[in-house]
């Protein structure tokens, strides 16, 4: 109205997709493209993959594979993932975090990498060499 001159101001709802809680790598995902005001496709070209992956990954369908979890963690600014205690799960964690696949960490690592694999099953101790060298990278 003309003569009305009163401005409300309030915090504006969160968006219903908003996620309430933060479980998974998807909700993350999806809570850091809501902040920034993004759509899906934005999403997906920063981290170089198509729009329904994003969609998959919001919706928990699926996760998203380890070549992507640095790209995902570097957008993010944060890891999202809790240090594991036990030995098998730090070779892990650190593995994604790195990014690469079993035989590329065991190359870069200098382990046969068969033991990477026997190490993540839990089929095997991780050795203390080997998790040392993982937190150095």
């Amino acid at each position: 109205m003309p003569f009305c001159h009163v401005t409300l101001k309030a915090r504006r709802p969160p968006d219903s997709k908003y996620p309430k809680e933060l479980r998974t790598l998807g909700d993350h995902i999806r809570k850091l493209r809501l902040d920034l005001g993004l759509f899906q496709k934005d999403m997906a070209d920063q981290i170089g993959v198509d729009e329904d992956t994003i969609y998959h990954w919001e919706s928990n369908e699926s996760i998203p594979q380890v070549r992507f979890i640095p790209t995902i963690i570097k957008l993010l600014g944060y890891n999202p993932f809790p240090l594991p205690e036990e030995s098998r799960g730090k070779l892990v964690f650190h593995r994604q975090l790195l990014g690469p696949s079993q035989r590329k960490l065991a190359k870069r690592t200098g382990v046969d990498p068969k033991a990477v694999g026997l190490y993540e099953q839990g089929k095997r101790p991780v050795s203390k060499k080997l998790l040392k060298l993982l937190e150095s990278f």
